[in-house]
């Protein structure tokens, strides 16, 4: 109401008694405002008691932190992780600083593990100090992320520029100067998602297309539930983030290309629905897929070839039949000369060839 007034701007709603522009207009508007704001209100604090009252029943509506496990609805110790965080308060309690905790842990190779960093240890540290109950607490993040299947530890982007038909005319050392440019495209991406930290970037140059495998991990930081740095997939690749995202990285990798092969060269308009989440279980059929989409893309060319001769040769029949003579004998039958029969089969081969090709695009 306040956004309207100060804009000079009235609200009269055509189906609703909601009319802004008299004094009864804008008190029944403030009126059933003040409805909506009540019933969003109780909703939260039904909300609220409801989850205080689902943790005093020891339900954790969470995943389980590093130390701890989910046994039904509740959270109980993990008898073979707990160790590690006693020990990880132990040294901080000694005068150990989080990075020294971490090389200790990482030439021990502690859980299996030699990636441990300061800031795992200092989101341990606080998460767990602030827990009052011991089946609250998080001995190994890794472990308890890589074990629930809700939460995704790492994410894997490809990037590829160009399809089949434009690489199979390229030699090899045009096709390997695109690691210059998939390595701007790293630069790019940590740029526009910081909260991706890269991992790995391996370029794939025995395949359809030389093309690139990123896989990083999602960072979600001030959480307000559980650690206050976690993975946070969901948080980090929203669809709308997604897009904008793709947007970019198009614009960008499509001028990092005629930079370094000094061309001019323009991408087609981005197709509708190929931003598609993919887990990572799934990803090892990749290669085969792209191979699959070749072939068909393949098969789609000949088809349209076939189809275009189709199209010329099924006027020259139909000319051929319009002009049909009639034999003397019988008003029935008809006179067909040798080079038209021949030419009507070998439509009706054309015609059938066809159909084989788009039988195997069916399946």
């Amino acid at each position: 109401m306040t956004f309207l007034e100060e804009n000079d701007a009235y609200l009269d709603c055509a189906n609703d008694e909601i009319n802004t522009t008299n004094a009864n207009g804008k008190m029944i508007s403030r009126l059933l405002m003040s409805v909506s704001q009540n019933e969003i209100e109780r909703t939260s604090e039904r909300t609220k008691i409801g989850l205080a009252g689902a943790i005093k029943q020891g339900h954790i509506p969470n995943q389980a932190p590093l130390g701890y496990k989910h046994e039904g609805k509740k959270l109980v110790i993990d008898y073979s992780t707990k160790d590690v965080v006693e020990r990880i308060f132990d040294l901080y309690y000694n005068g150990n600083a989080y990075q020294k905790i971490s090389n200790f842990l990482n030439e021990e190779q502690v859980l299996g593990k030699t990636n441990w960093r300061d800031s795992t240890i200092l989101a341990i540290l606080e998460y767990n100090s602030n827990q009052t109950r011991d089946d609250r607490k998080i001995d190994d993040y890794f472990k308890k992320i890589s074990n629930n299947s809700k939460n995704d530890l790492a994410c894997e982007i490809i990037i590829e520029l160009g399809d089949k038909k434009y690489w199979d005319s390229k030699d090899d050392k045009f096709k390997h100067k695109m690691s210059n440019v998939y390595k701007e495209q790293v630069k790019d991406l940590e740029n526009l998602i910081p909260n991706f930290k890269v991992a790995s970037a391996i370029i794939h140059y025995d395949e359809t297309s030389p093309h690139m495998h990123i896989v990083g991990i999602p960072i979600k930081y001030k959480s307000k539930n559980g650690m206050s740095k976690q993975v946070g997939k969901s948080d980090v690749f929203t669809k709308t983030k997604l897009i904008e995202l793709q947007d970019k990285m198009r614009t960008l990798c499509i001028a990092s290309f005629n930079k370094e092969y000094g061309l001019n060269n323009v991408l087609k308009t981005k197709k509708k629905g190929r931003n598609k989440d993919i887990n990572v279980k799934d990803m090892d059929g990749y290669a085969e897929m792209q191979e699959e989409i070749s072939k068909n893309q393949e098969r789609l060319e000949k088809a349209n070839v076939k189809s275009k001769e189709l199209d010329n040769n099924s006027n020259e029949v139909k000319e051929i039949v319009d002009n049909l003579k009639t034999t003397i004998t019988s008003k029935d039958k008809y006179i067909l000369r040798q080079d038209d029969k021949e030419k009507i089969v070998s439509f009706i081969q054309q015609v059938n060839s066809a159909n084989d090709e788009y039988k195997k695009m069916q399946n």
